[in-house]
């Protein structure tokens, strides 16, 4: 209801066109368009904290299909970047930000009797919680939780607001033609 109010208005309606002419833009140069979006897409999540955006626009841009599978690449690229920078960089940070936290204090302080399974299920659930993704990246990557099962549980956990966030996206798209 806002979007479309929003687009009702001169304003509105002129910078939807404007995100339509950029995506054909971006279209037009083929598979280095997608890369370039990825590259992007990467830095503004790990940097700017930006992942539903990313989603969004995604969908947006290049549909829901292609869009997902893009959008995919990027946040599953970005969170093993944010699992690095937490591990070699950040860890202590983020290890006293923890500490007002119980559940993540709870998994921190107990992560030495889990198995792979547990560290998986964790992280999952972790994933479909509120918790914002590049935080959550920044959680998994100060415990001993291994890169494998990291990965295995982020691809896993990201679907659920990944496919949702993307058909949003994809959705939105359909809002110019009211005005053709």
């Amino acid at each position: 209801i806002i979007l479309f109010s929003f687009s009702r208005t001169k304003y509105g309606q002129n910078i939807l066109f404007e995100l339509i002419n950029e995506e054909k833009k971006l279209k037009n140069e083929g598979f280095l368009g997608i890369l370039i979006y990825i590259i992007l897409g990467i830095i503004l999540n790990v940097v700017f904290f930006m992942y539903a955006f990313i989603n969004y626009s995604s969908g947006f841009i290049f549909g829901f299909k292609r869009g997902f599978i893009i959008s995919y690449a990027v946040v599953i690229i970005s969170a093993i970047i944010g699992f690095f920078i937490s591990r070699n960089i950040l860890k202590n940070k983020v290890e006293k930000k923890i500490k007002n936290y119980e559940l993540l204090n709870n998994i921190h302080k107990n992560q030495d009797s889990y198995n792979t399974i547990e560290w998986i299920i964790y992280n999952i659930i972790s994933r479909v919680s509120p918790l914002p993704f590049t935080i959550n990246n920044y959680f998994w990557g100060s415990t001993k939780i291994t890169l494998i099962n990291y990965i295995i549980g982020t691809m896993i956990g990201v679907l659920p607001w990944l496919l949702f966030e993307v058909y949003i996206g994809s959705k939105i798209k359909n809002i110019h033609k009211l005005f053709d």
